[in-house]
């Protein structure tokens, strides 16, 4: 389990648009996935179980 985030610098000539990134996003979501201004990509395992009730 990842305790700190893995910084992913990447390229200027594979920057990824605002569409390509939500989309790397979306087929990684068991990740929690950050990109700042700089353009450097943060990923850490997400914290978050996803639990379902039924209330009554």
């Amino acid at each position: 389990m990842l305790s700190s985030p893995i910084v992913v610098l990447i390229p200027p000539s594979m920057q990824m648009t605002d569409d390509q990134f939500f989309e790397f996003c979306q087929v990684n979501r068991d990740l929690r996935i950050e990109r700042n201004k700089l353009g450097e990509v943060s990923i850490m395992r997400s914290h978050f179980t996803w639990i379902c009730f039924e209330y009554k």
